[in-house]
């Protein structure tokens, strides 16, 4: 909070808060009602001038959030935008299986649309496929003992090029 031309300061809750891409935050003022909101970057939100609710866009950064109550007091914090991490599920999976199994992949925030692909086999062992978009799984044959343990990795990368992995074991058979 900040004081301005000898007014008393208005506190602002929460006090600097960071947020995901497109989280929003209900920004709350001491003072006489009602409020008056505004924000200095509009590039990676918007808030509402009279709700205080701050919506993050897409866009990673930082922002002074203002408000003034109706008796001219004045107070400001700063919001900012920052990157989530993309999760990948299942993890870490180790399998020794019969030829076509699928294993399903889901990727939690993604942004956009999450492209999937897949890493990490050696001694020519090609017996394991992705789809790009959906992230099934197909497992066409195992390795053989001549190609070992297989540690492959799956990932996945969303519209604004964050990544998300996990890694897949398979046992020779």
């Amino acid at each position: 909070a900040f004081e301005s031309e000898g007014l008393p300061a208005t506190l602002v809750v929460p006090a600097a808060p960071s947020l995901t891409r497109s989280a929003s935050q209900t920004f709350t003022a001491s003072g006489t009602a009602p409020f008056f909101w505004s924000l200095n970057n509009s590039l990676i939100g918007t808030i509402g001038t009279s709700t205080g609710i701050f919506t993050a866009f897409n866009t990673l950064g930082t922002s002074t959030i203002f408000v003034t109550d109706s008796a001219g007091n004045t107070g400001s914090t700063t919001v900012t935008v920052i990157d989530s991490p993309i999760v990948v599920n299942p993890g870490t999976l180790s399998l020794s299986v019969l030829p076509g199994q699928t294993v399903p992949y889901t990727a939690a925030g993604v942004i956009g649309t999450g492209y999937w692909s897949l890493s990490g086999a050696t001694n020519s062992y090609t017996g394991t496929t992705i789809a790009p978009l959906t992230g099934v799984l197909t497992i066409a044959s195992m390795p053989s003992a001549g190609q070992g343990i297989q540690a492959l990795t799956i990932n996945v990368t969303d519209g604004t090029g964050r990544s998300g992995m996990a890694t897949l074991y398979l046992i020779t058979s």
